[in-house]
C-alpha cells in the first residue's frame, strides 16, 4: 500500500504539490476551508487514480448531533462552491469512544444514519467514522462494550461508494509492535465496506497513561526513524478493503501541529517509496498447536456446544483437569493479558499473543507468567482451575486468529490439536454392564485391571451420582481412578484395593489440590 497524505497546502504550497506528484497518493483528504481555486483540480491532476475525500470542519469537529439532515445539505452545499471537489464528506470528527456510554452510541448512530441517507439524496457519499486509534471498541481487546454490534445500523445504511474512515497510530516502538491494538486495528472491523485509513502516524499519546497530550513525531524520533515507521507501517497493510491512506499530515495549519508534519521527511520517503509494494512477511497460524494442558481427563464442551450454550460469544474448548494443572503456551508468543475477573466470566485468565492471534485461557487457579513475558510452546505459563463463571474444575480455551474478521473472531481449537472439528465430550455409560476386555500383560503391569473393576468403577461411580472417565493408575497396593459429580462437576478419587475388586472395599476421597 502506497502512503496517502493530508496536505494543507500553506507554507510551501509549490514543494508540496511536487512531493505529491513524484509520491503518488493512495488517498488523499482535503479540508475544504483550505482549498482555493484550482486546488483540487490539480491534485486530481496529479495524481488521477487517488481515493478523495473532503472534510468540512465547521461541521465535522461540532459535537452537535441534532440535525443531521441539515448538516448534510450544508455540506453538499459546501462542495458545490469548491470547483472539482469530490462528492464524499467525512462525517463527524473522533466523536465515537471506548467508554461512551449506550445512550451516546445510540445519538452516534442515529446521527451517521440520516446523515448518510440525506447525502446520498443529494448525491453525496461518505466516509462515516473518523472514530480514533482503538475505535470502535471489539470488546477482544478488553474494550468494555463491542462497539461494531451496536454500530451496525450505519454500516447498513451505507452503500458502495461509502467508507469507513479509521485513524490508526503507533508509538515509538514502531507500528508493528502497536498491532493489532492501535494499527491494523482495521482487520477486525466486520464491515462488508470499503476503509479508509483517514489518520496514520506516530502519537506520545498512544498507550500512555490517561491526559497525556497527543504529540506528534517532530522531538521524539528522529528523520530516519520516522521514516522506517511509515515503510514499515503500509508494509503492513494487507487487507484488500483498504482504499487508501491520510498521513496527519503534510505542512500544518497553525504551531499546534508542527510536530506532525512531515513536510521535511518527503524526500527519504519518495526515495523509498517502491518499498511500500511488498507487504512484511504474514506469521501465520500453524496448522498445529501444543496441547494448552499439561493433563487431561476428556473434553467436557465443545466449540459447538459452548455456541449453543452462549449465545454472546467466548467460544472455545473445555478441557477436563484437576485444579494446579499445569497450563502451556500453545505456541510462541508474549503475555498480552493476565487478568483476575473475580468470581465473574473467565475468572483469572491468561491471553497470549502469537502475532498471528491471541489464545486465551480462562478458570485458571493461579498465574506463573505476567503481561510482557516472552514464552515458547510448551512453556508453562498459568495453573488451571475453577475460579470465575465456573462449576467445577477444568480449563477454558479459545484461539482468536487476527485473520478472522467474522464475528465472534474464535475458531474451533479442536483440529489444531488433531482432534477434528466439533470433538464430542465421552458418552455417558450405558446402565448395561461393560463386557469384560482381554487382559494383557502391560494392562497388570500398570494396574489398569481387567473388566471386574471396570464395572465397579462403573456401577459405583453411577449409584452415587457420578460419571467414571476409564482411567484408572496403581498407588502401591491400591488402583484408583477419578470421577466427576454430575450436578457440581467437582471432581473425586475413587479407591479399591488391587484385584480384591468389592464393594464394600471402594471408598472416595477428594482430589489433592496441589
Amino acid at each position: 500500500m502506497r502512503p496517502g497524505w493530508i496536505p494543507f497546502l500553506i507554507h510551501n504550497t509549490e514543494r508540496d504539490y511536487r512531493y505529491i506528484e513524484r509520491a503518488g497518493a493512495s488517498a488523499i483528504k482535503l479540508y475544504l476551508h483550505c482549498t482555493g481555486n484550482g486546488t483540487w483540480q490539480r491534485l486530481r491532476s496529479i495524481v488521477p487514480n487517488a481515493f478523495y475525500l473532503a472534510v468540512d470542519v465547521a461541521r465535522s469537529d461540532s459535537v452537535d448531533l441534532s440535525n443531521p439532515r441539515g448538516d448534510a445539505e450544508t455540506g453538499a452545499r459546501e462542495l458545490d462552491k469548491v470547483p472539482a471537489a469530490v462528492r464524499r464528506l467525512m462525517g463527524k470528527n473522533e466523536l465515537l469512544k471506548i467508554g461512551d456510554t449506550a445512550a451516546k452510541i445510540r445519538a452516534w448512530v442515529d446521527y451517521h444514519v440520516a446523515f448518510t441517507e440525506r447525502c446520498h439524496q443529494l448525491g453525496v457519499n461518505v466516509a462515516v467514522g473518523a472514530v480514533n486509534t482503538g475505535h470502535p471498541g471489539i470488546q477482544l481487546f478488553g474494550d468494555p462494550v463491542d462497539q461494531w454490534a451496536l454500530v451496525q445500523a450505519v454500516d447498513d445504511a451505507m452503500n458502495d461508494g461509502d467508507v469507513w474512515d479509521l485513524h490508526e497510530y503507533w508509538t515509538a516502538d514502531g507500528p508493528l509492535v502497536c498491532s493489532p491494538w492501535t494499527t491494523r486495528r482495521h482487520m477486525r472491523c466486520p464491515t462488508k465496506h470499503k476503509i479508509v485509513i483517514g489518520e496514520y502516524g506516530y502519537d506520545a499519546a498512544v498507550f500512555a497513561p490517561d491526559g497525556t497530550p497527543n504529540h506528534g513525531w517532530g522531538g521524539k524520533l528522529t528523520e530516519n526513524q520516522y521514516v522506517d515507521h511509515i515503510i514499515q507501517y503500509h508494509r503492513m497493510i494487507t487487507d484488500p478493503r483498504v482504499v487508501g491512506t491520510c498521513a496527519f499530515l503534510l505542512d500544518f495549519q497553525d504551531k499546534h501541529w508542527e510536530s506532525w508534519d512531515i513536510s521535511g521527511l518527503m524526500d527519504r520517503i519518495i526515495a523509498r517509496i517502491s518499498e511500500c509494494d511488498t507487504v512484511l512477511p504474514e506469521v501465520v497460524m500453524p496448522s498445529r498447536l501444543h496441547l494448552p494442558v499439561e493433563s487431561y481427563v476428556g473434553i467436557t464442551q465443545t466449540y459447538e456446544e459452548h455456541k449453543k450454550a452462549s449465545p454472546k460469544g467466548g467460544w472455545g474448548l473445555d478441557f477436563s483437569c484437576y485444579t494446579g494443572t499445569n497450563v502451556l503456551a500453545p505456541d510462541d508468543g508474549v503475555i498480552d493479558k493476565a487478568l483476575d475477573y473475580g468470581a465473574e466470566s473467565y475468572g483469572r485468565m491468561v491471553q497470549v499473543n502469537h502475532y498471528w492471534g491471541f489464545t486465551r485461557t480462562g478458570h485458571l487457579s493461579g498465574f506463573v507468567s505476567a503481561r510482557g513475558d516472552k514464552v515458547v510452546a510448551g512453556q508453562h505459563i498459568a495453573e488451571s482451575g475453577n475460579t470465575g463463571n465456573s462449576t467445577g474444575p477444568h480449563l477454558h480455551f479459545e484461539v482468536i486468529p487476527f485473520s478472522n474478521r467474522v464475528w465472534p473472531w474464535r475458531v474451533d481449537p479442536a483440529p489444531l490439536f488433531g482432534l477434528g472439528g466439533g470433538v464430542v465430550p465421552p458418552a455417558p455409560v450405558p446402565d448395561a454392564p461393560t463386557p469384560a476386555a482381554p487382559v494383557t500383560a502391560s494392562d497388570l503391569e500398570k494396574g489398569r485391571i481387567h473388566a471386574s473393576a471396570v464395572n465397579l468403577f462403573d456401577r459405583m461411580a453411577r449409584e452415587r451420582g457420578y460419571t467414571y472417565r476409564h482411567d484408572e493408575w496403581q498407588e502401591g497396593a491400591y488402583t484408583l481412578t477419578v470421577v466427576q459429580h454430575d450436578g457440581t462437576q467437582e471432581w473425586v478419587v475413587m479407591k479399591c484395593p488391587t484385584g480384591r475388586w468389592l464393594e464394600s472395599l471402594v471408598t472416595f476421597g477428594t482430589v489433592p489440590k496441589d
